[in-house]
């Protein structure tokens, strides 16, 4: 009798272990967090001072294909390829104590945290040689950046009421308003530059780099911004050529052709960082 309960009550404890070890994988191999996707801005910052708010304005673009970082100062922005990896849930611990990679964890659409290992020696926030955590959320922005991620994001529709209202992209400078101004089938653009014109604001953009300008218009003839008035001229219904004026006194004009493939500019300048 004694025997027969001891042997059920082993039999029980290794049911309940293996229950156990059961559950414990399950849970290990369970998803502790989602795949950022989309634009974060910086909220806070874990290093030498604890836990303080951004010191710097900047925000984080994930995507599937590459992850960039869009770093403000005023009205400029500066997007760059900095972080050479896609930004996929990793967890909070390394897989060593030798494994420095960046970490990514309590991730989801809402937000995300990026935990990686500073070498900087002398930095006001960043400490020596231990890990540094940046605490992110999605929606969240400054004033100038609402209307630059809008601009560069979404499909600028034209609008019957202001001719300019679209996205448009550089071909080239000229001194003279002759025929070789017009853009023909084949002309490469002058470099990957667009001019995103909004009902109040204007975003210019060059190879990821951009900034923000408030904007008025003048009916067909002129753009206000940047306190200056930009005279313009129609070279025809989807080309225009804007005037800017030189210190000594000359003008040249900047030819601007529609974009109408309906392609958000931030793809285009992902493509640009893809490439390398």
């Amino acid at each position: 009798m004694i025997w027969n309960r001891i042997k059920t009550g082993v039999l029980a404890a290794l049911i309940a272990l293996v229950c156990f070890a059961i559950n414990y994988s399950r849970e290990e191999n369970k998803p502790r967090g989602e795949n950022p996707r989309g634009i974060y801005k910086m909220t806070a910052l874990v290093g030498k001072q604890g836990e303080v708010a951004a010191p710097y304005e900047q925000y984080k673009i994930c995507t599937d294909s590459v992850t960039l970082h869009c770093s403000v100062s005023g009205r400029e922005f500066f997007i760059s390829k900095n972080d050479e990896t896609v930004f996929n849930y990793t967890g909070d611990t390394p897989k060593s104590p030798t494994d420095k990679r960046s970490l990514i964890y309590d991730s989801n659409h809402e937000h995300f945290t990026l935990k990686w290992w500073s070498r900087y020696s002398n930095h006001i926030h960043f400490p020596s040689n231990d890990w540094c955590l940046e605490k992110y959320q999605s929606g969240v922005y400054s004033a100038n950046a609402r209307p630059f991620f809008d601009a560069i994001t979404g499909v600028i529709k034209a609008d019957d009421t202001n001719p300019f209202i679209g996205t448009w992209q550089m071909i080239r400078q000229v001194d003279n308003l002759d025929e070789h101004a017009t853009p023909t089938i084949g002309d490469e653009p002058w470099h990957p530059s667009f001019v995103i014109f909004m009902p109040k604001h204007i975003v210019m953009t060059s190879r990821g780099n951009g900034i923000i300008f408030d904007a008025l218009y003048s009916e067909r003839n002129a753009v206000i911004y940047n306190t200056l008035i930009r005279q313009v001229k129609w070279l025809a219904d989807d080309c225009i050529a804007i005037a800017y004026n030189s210190k000594e006194g000359t003008t040249h004009y900047e030819i601007l052709q529609r974009v109408n493939d309906e392609v958000p500019v931030l793809q285009k300048i992902a493509g640009l960082f893809m490439k390398f």
